[in-house]
């Protein structure tokens, strides 16, 4: 019953509060004065934040599954007679495969996010950004040019 409780209590919380809310000002698209113009230059920077995000959320994931494994297998009963086990160590026996399954399951739902942190990552070295030339310009024209960068990583 204490657990039911709890339970209920944590799932309201969960549910009625507003994690990172970020207000997006009206105007913020305008360009100002000599500022590099909406579009491409961001979206190297936006790449690499998302890349390092997926990544912290996969060794979240490994750290939770790892610590789900530890305590399921050092959980599990170790006395008693195993072809007929009583009821309290078959109880005992649930919860610790329970916990084992789902840390194992964490370990293994980690994968997707390396994965796809390092698609992004891979994704941001080979970008269209807004760079800035002044080089052959005429003046009263914009020095942001659109161009491709490419990165050839020569060794580690």
């Amino acid at each position: 019953m204490k657990q039911l409780i709890l339970f209920v209590l944590f799932y309201i919380v969960a549910t009625t509060t507003n994690a990172q809310q970020v207000s997006v000002p009206a105007n913020s698209f305008i360009v100002k004065n000599n500022a590099a113009p909406p579009g491409p230059s961001g979206v190297n920077e936006e790449l690499m934040r998302k890349s390092r995000n997926q990544r912290t959320a996969g060794w979240c994931f490994v750290g939770a599954g790892a610590v789900g494994l530890v305590v399921g297998l050092a959980s599990f009963p170790k006395d008693g007679d195993i072809l007929f086990p009583s009821a309290e160590e078959e109880t005992k026996a649930d919860r610790a495969t329970t916990i084992t399954v789902i840390g194992s399951a964490l370990m293994l739902g980690s994968i997707p996010f390396f994965v796809l942190s390092n698609v992004n990552k891979r994704k941001a070295r080979i970008s269209v950004s807004s760079q800035s030339t002044g080089l052959g310009i005429p003046p009263g024209v914009s020095k942001y040019v659109t161009g491709v960068s490419l990165i050839i990583p020569m060794g580690k």
